[in-house]
């Protein structure tokens, strides 16, 4: 990844960007297309979860409908948000506002986790 970067920043102080001129549009397009496919099902795994007896199972019930509605208002900040402003980037603005959601639902989640496992520990007692 960091070579990546470097190669990236390389081609950008030399000035190498006008050589994707020489790239066939279709090329470019069956690339691209190509990478959607790739990303699209890579983000399948982060419907999954470790259940009971150690295996991979899709997510269900009402951690399912939280990963759909953060899905949701990020696409729709995304789409919405260029309607209305522009002065900021939208992806950098969904960064923004699902984060610190994103971070308050983790919070509540574990202290629940953690008061659920300390009452668990004082009734064996």
């Amino acid at each position: 990844m960091v070579l990546c970067g470097l190669i990236q920043v390389l081609v950008g102080v030399g000035r190498l960007g006008m050589l994707i001129r020489m790239v066939p549009h279709p090329d470019m397009l069956g690339f691209v297309n190509g990478l959607t496919i790739v990303i699209f099902m890579a983000q399948f795994r982060s419907f999954q979860t470790i259940n009971d007896a150690g295996h991979l199972t899709y997510l269900q019930g009402a951690a399912l409908w939280i990963m759909l509605s953060l899905i949701g208002l990020t696409m729709a900040i995304i789409w919405l948000l260029p309607k209305f402003a522009r002065a900021v980037p939208a992806s950098l603005a969904t960064l923004w506002l699902i984060l610190p959601y994103s971070l308050t639902l983790a919070a509540v989640v574990l202290i629940c986790f953690h008061v659920m496992l300390s009452a668990s520990f004082f009734e064996s007692l």
